[in-house]
């Protein structure tokens, strides 16, 4: 989740309107699966506002074990790259 962190401060505590953004991310601690009526960011409404919140959810493997919580592009082209060097060296002995 990438959100401006300078977003929430802007006008408070004596401090300037025109802060810079300060884009910073955060991974959360459980990061997969995801269920129905999973809760990312709870805040009040115009502070999540302010922050600019953008949410970034990608599809992820659950099995087997070695790709679980992985995106699934970067996994099946791992897959695909080892199968495919399998395969080259079984084409050495044939």
């Amino acid at each position: 989740m990438r959100m401006d962190g300078a977003g929430g401060l802007r006008g408070m505590h004596s401090l300037p309107d025109d802060l810079p953004e300060m884009w910073i991310g955060l991974v959360p601690k459980e990061r997969f699966p995801l269920t129905d009526g999973y809760v990312l960011v709870s805040a009040p409404p115009d502070f999540i506002d302010k922050m600019k919140i953008h949410p970034e959810i990608e599809i992820a493997l659950g099995e087997p074990k070695p790709f679980a919580g992985r995106s699934v592009v970067p996994a099946l082209t791992e897959l695909a790259q080892f199968v495919s060097d399998l395969v080259d060296q079984f084409r050495r002995i044939l």
